[in-house]
């Protein structure tokens, strides 16, 4: 026979349904938190890739500054249809690339063995306009984001 203090699941059910409201949106709280944080953690807004961007990229950054320009994690968020114009800077060959990419642009970044940015190089269309992220309010950046791809798509033609 069963003791006193021991539940059998006859017995949890009637306490699920004696619940209110309250008490039931209080349960909820964690978990919409929880997926809150998931969203934010695995997503990330578009990045600011651009001339000017790629202008404020300098010789001798950690990728933490560079992700600070760039505003978003490396990562590809959108398809870029190329070839393009390409800009490169730095003569040492890195000894990793770091890469953004958006229908505006393919953006490298390349770091030595110390950390520091060593090389950079963007693709881009010369008469496209980057869509400027960084200047849009915080609830479209909140709004907008997205997991990044791992590497960045990029669709070159022959013509």
């Amino acid at each position: 026979m069963n003791t006193p203090n021991e539940l059998v699941p006859s017995d949890v059910s009637p306490h699920w349904r004696r619940w209110r409201g309250r008490d039931w949106f209080l349960a909820a709280i964690p978990v919409l938190l929880a997926f809150g944080v998931a969203y934010l953690h695995f997503s990330s807004p578009p990045p600011a890739i651009s001339l000017d961007t790629y202008k404020q990229i300098t010789l001798g950054m950690t990728q933490t500054d560079v992700e600070q320009v760039v505003l978003a994690r490396p990562g590809g968020y959108g398809a870029f249809w190329g070839p393009g114009e390409t800009l490169r800077e730095g003569e040492v060959e890195p000894a990793w690339w770091v890469r953004w990419g958006s229908g505006y642009g393919l953006l490298y970044v390349g770091f030595g063995t110390d950390g520091r940015v060593c090389a950079k190089r963007l693709e881009y269309h010369l008469h496209a306009t980057p869509s400027h992220p960084e200047k849009w309010s915080v609830w479209r950046r909140l709004v907008e984001r997205s997991v990044p791809e791992r590497e960045p798509w990029a669709i070159y033609d022959p013509f």
